[in-house]
């Protein structure tokens, strides 16, 4: 747990700088910053406490310590809200904020007692590992794309609405599917390894998810190359 809350502190720690190395930081947001700056520190200092000795997801404090990162929740997006992100980029900036508001929901639901020795080894964290990806670093990503290219071809590309929902529908739905695969495994671990109508068919959502994906992906490509033109 606690080095989950490290690692974790270092991303944020990157979330928070970004709109100042952006050039999109503002003098009046000088309070708010170091309001966040300051809960920062009282997590590292936390993170210094807790990480003593041998340790696991049955000790209270250690999933304490990664609960403390739903202090976020609120402070966050209203602070990354302030900042005048160019056109386009607001629904990435949403789309960021909601797939990171679900990977911590994800990563603490399965880091808990009971939980986790039942779905260490399953599809359940292929899931989670998608969220962190394809969902919130994909959208942090676009931000920071819109933010440098801005009148450029990847702004262009990214400001489309279409390909937008095609890719985080198709996100949705692959992280919905094979979270569901592996909360039949982690009942059955056998259900991988014979014919399973049920698997199959989240198997083939999760293909055709991966195919709207794929789409949206070719058509930003496409409106960047015509950009470019």
């Amino acid at each position: 747990g606690a080095d989950l809350l490290g690692s974790t502190l270092l991303v944020l720690a990157i979330f928070l700088a970004t709109p100042a190395i952006l050039g999109l930081h503002r003098p009046e947001h000088r309070r708010a910053t170091l309001g966040l700056g300051a809960l920062l520190a009282a997590q590292v200092v936390l993170f210094a406490v807790v990480r003593r000795g041998e340790s696991t997801h049955h000790d209270p404090l250690q999933v304490a310590a990664l609960a403390t990162l739903a202090l976020w929740a609120w402070p966050l997006p209203r602070y990354l809200a302030r900042f005048a992100w160019p056109a386009g980029a607001r629904a990435w900036l949403v789309a960021f904020l909601g797939w990171g508001g679900a990977l911590v929901a994800s990563g603490l639901g399965s880091f808990l007692p009971g939980v986790l020795e039942n779905v260490k080894f399953t599809n359940v964290l292929v899931g989670h590992a998608h969220i962190a990806m394809a969902g919130m670093a994909s959208s942090f990503g676009a931000l920071l794309l819109l933010v440098l290219g801005q009148g450029g071809a990847a702004a262009h590309a990214l400001s489309a609405r279409v390909p937008f929902v095609a890719w985080h529908a198709g996100t949705v739905v692959h992280v919905a599917a094979v979270t569901a695969v592996g909360a039949l495994e982690a009942a059955d671990p056998g259900v991988l390894f014979r014919p399973e109508p049920t698997v199959t068919a989240l198997y083939l959502a999760r293909a055709i998810a991966g195919l709207a994906m794929f789409a949206a992906a070719a058509t930003w490509l496409r409106r960047a190359a015509t950009g470019l033109a």
